[in-house]
């Protein structure tokens, strides 16, 4: 099965919308990310914050390209890259497990100025690693 975008634009809200990402609310004047593709012949919608919009981007290739980033592998993705990322040092971390939950705030920071990469891969397992965003200049 192959998806098709139909529309991918960026918009202000006039009414609350929900991100299909993080579930929460997109609250009127707020910048949101709105797509319209085809999937298996049907018309979808999806709707994202502009910071789970910026993580999902980040996060795509660590959760799984192939299969597509919905609701739940986004939630699977930033829970992985917090604990194993942010949570060691984080103030909430407790005894090696902050729960099943992510800081969406820390993660946008975080790739604000680092980048995940591949480092090495076996049968099992892909082992990941950030290290500084290059940064272009224009000009």
């Amino acid at each position: 099965m192959s998806s098709e975008a139909i529309l991918s634009e960026w918009r202000t809200a006039r009414k609350p919308h929900v991100c299909n990402y993080c579930n929460g609310w997109i609250q009127p004047g707020e910048k949101y990310h709105h797509y319209v593709g085809k999937y298996d012949g049907e018309i979808y919608t999806w709707d994202s914050h502009d910071k789970c919009e910026y993580v999902a981007q980040e996060i795509w290739e660590y959760c799984d390209p192939d299969e597509g980033l919905g609701e739940d592998e986004f939630h699977e993705g930033c829970c992985a890259v917090c604990r194993t990322f942010i949570c060691p040092d984080c103030e909430k971390y407790d005894d090696g497990d902050c729960g099943n939950s992510y800081c969406l705030d820390k993660l946008y920071d975080l790739f604000q100025t680092k980048e995940l990469y591949r480092t090495g891969r076996d049968i099992e397992y892909i082992y990941w690693k950030l290290r500084d965003r290059k940064v272009t200049h224009d000009g």
